[in-house]
Order: structure tokens, then C-alpha cells, then sequence
């Protein structure tokens, strides 16, 4: 489980070094490493109550803001 932390931590820690607009990016890398936090929880720990509700909609909106981040400016 360590090493899974340690791995999740590291992926966001480089997302929020790079380049990219830093608001979305920071919320975005945030809520993935909170819907792979909700992860490892069910697969080491114990299951948790809407535990795929919750893991799906932080890893969703996470991946969104991370995408919009990465495009830039739309509009």
C-alpha cells in the first residue's frame, strides 16, 4: 500500500510542477489523487458507504479539469 501511495502522491506532485493553467490543474490533480485515495481504501482497508459514487465522481471531475487544464483557453 506504501508504494501505491507514494506512486498516486508523485503523479500529482509532477501535475502540479508542469506548466499548465494552475487552478484547474491543481483542483483536478487533487480530486484524482482523492478518487485513488477511495481506491486504495476499498482495496486495502475496508469498503466504505457510496464508495463507487464518490471514487467515479472525484476521478471524472478530476480527469475533466485535468484535460481542460492541458487544452487551455477554450473561449
Amino acid at each position: 500500500m506504501l508504494a501505491y501511495i507514494v506512486v498516486i502522491v508523485a503523479m500529482t506532485a509532477a501535475a502540479i510542477l508542469s506548466a499548465y493553467s494552475a487552478h484547474m490543474l491543481i483542483t483536478g490533480a487533487l480530486l484524482f489523487m482523492f478518487s485513488d485515495g477511495c481506491v486504495a481504501v476499498r482495496r486495502f482497508k475496508k469498503d466504505f458507504a457510496f464508495s463507487d459514487e464518490v471514487t467515479w465522481f472525484t476521478y471524472y471531475c478530476g480527469q475533466l479539469l485535468l484535460f481542460l487544464a492541458a487544452i487551455g483557453p477554450v473561449f
